[in-house]
């Protein structure tokens, strides 16, 4: 049986699924993800070195990959070795072009469309690994319920490795007359923000017309102890001040496809955190 949400939740599945619907065009002509598909159409992984490095060899192990869009990483669990290798996102255009790259790579990742949420209305096994990638949480209202969705998808000593969008990040706004960063958006959230942006992260290209997404914040204790009380044991949590994508104005590059705060501003506000935990 499918969760029940309240009307805040649905109004946000609802919003949240016409933006990214609308903007898997855009994405998929972006700089961003066509180097990622020519990285894989050239026998690479369209995976950061880092996270590679720590996924490591995953040869004859099970992935699940939630909230995977246009399933380009997930195509790169199973170059890293992932004999079933399964992707879940709520947008059908977006899982269009994965299965398109897939089965142009010959690749043979499993895609299911359907609220995160309701994975396990499509996929009835455990796994090695859950993956969970950058921008993946603002768009859920529950974590617990997430949390419970891990641990059913783990099987005992299986994995989550979770990089994603730091909560503190997500406070600020810049203010550009004044050459300001100041916090914004309240830290502990007891509803939904409710934002209005035309663009998009991965590409320069405005004029989109489902603007409305609903957000919401979760502080990274909420994020722990709903893991934890679903049996996961944290093992490691590590904070960066870069950022994969521009997610202000006055960013600079750090490195290729990285971005950082100016010099007098680095490492004064973390951008993004990974969380790895196994299931005792």
């Amino acid at each position: 049986m499918q969760t029940q949400w309240d009307d805040q939740a649905q109004d946000g599945f609802h919003s949240n699924q016409l933006f990214w619907d609308e903007r898997v065009p855009s994405h998929w002509r972006s700089q961003m993800y066509q180097q990622h598909a020519r990285d894989l159409r050239a026998g690479g992984i369209a995976l950061d070195d880092q996270v590679i490095k720590t996924l490591g060899d995953l040869t004859g192990q099970s992935a699940i990959h939630l909230q995977c869009h246009m399933g380009m990483e997930t195509l790169s669990l199973e170059r890293l070795g992932a004999t079933t290798t399964v992707g879940i996102d709520f947008s059908k255009p977006a899982l269009e072009h994965a299965c398109t790259l897939r089965d142009e790579l010959g690749l043979t990742a499993t895609f299911h469309c359907c609220n995160v949420y309701d994975t396990l209305e499509h996929v009835d096994q455990t796994f090695d690994l859950v993956f969970v990638s950058l921008g993946a949480l603002c768009w859920l209202p529950d974590v617990p319920r997430w949390a419970a969705l891990i641990g059913n998808l783990l099987h005992p000593g299986g994995r989550l490795y979770f990089i994603d969008s730091h909560p503190m990040a997500s406070t600020l706004d810049y203010n550009k007359e004044h050459d300001l960063m100041q916090v914004h958006f309240p830290y502990f959230q007891d509803k939904a923000v409710v934002l209005e942006e035309d663009g998009s992260y991965a590409s320069s290209e405005t004029g989109f017309k489902q603007n409305r997404t609903v957000e919401w914040n979760h502080p990274i204790g909420e994020v722990m102890t709903a893991l934890i009380r679903v049996g996961l044991v944290i093992d490691s949590l590590d904070e960066s001040s870069t950022c994969c994508y521009k997610a202000f104005e006055n960013m600079t590059p750090s490195r290729p496809g990285w971005w950082q705060l100016p010099p007098a501003l680095d490492g004064f506000v973390p951008f993004e955190y990974t969380l790895q935990a196994h299931k005792a």
